[in-house]
């Protein structure tokens, strides 16, 4: 009886990667800024893959955003890796595709402080349960109600 081999994910290609474009060529820029046959870690959550995709590739990136994208996906190799053993209650500073340390989560200020130094710097947590999440909005909607500006929430 054979043993179960695990999922190999497949390299990204223009047609995968079509559903994170926004606008015409963000998929070419996208591609172009990663190294061949590039595959999305697998424990990456696909809001922070969004993410990066947008990082790298929105027509106001800069060398630094797109740096943010490229550290979070070496975060998440990593992590795909087992590479945080021994780490799982502390936050990572990640910094030009290099980790430069564990320890606690930075306060708003000390990372703003941080990235004037070392733009593109990242810090995420190991446990992906303090991952920050926004907070939860209520949402109203508009039913126009005649055929002027009147509208009813």
């Amino acid at each position: 009886m054979g043993s179960l081999q695990p999922v190999q994910n497949l390299p990204e290609t223009s047609q995968t990667l079509l559903k994170y474009e926004k606008k015409p060529g963000q998929v070419e820029t996208f591609l172009a800024h990663m190294d061949n046959n590039f595959i999305w870690p697998f424990l990456m959550p696909e809001h922070m893959r969004r993410h990066c995709f947008f990082k790298i590739t929105d027509y106001q990136s800069n060398i630094n955003d797109i740096q943010i994208g490229r550290n979070t996906i070496f975060f998440y190799n990593v992590l795909d890796k087992g590479g945080f053993l021994g780490h799982e209650n502390d936050w990572v500073t990640v910094y030009n595709q290099k980790i430069i340390e564990y320890g606690k989560e930075y306060s708003d200020y000390e990372l703003m402080q941080i990235f004037e130094k070392m733009p593109g710097i990242i810090q995420l947590p190991v446990n992906q349960e303090n991952l920050p999440r926004s907070e939860r909005r209520k949402m109203a909607t508009t039913k126009r109600i005649d055929n002027r500006n009147n509208y009813k929430v």
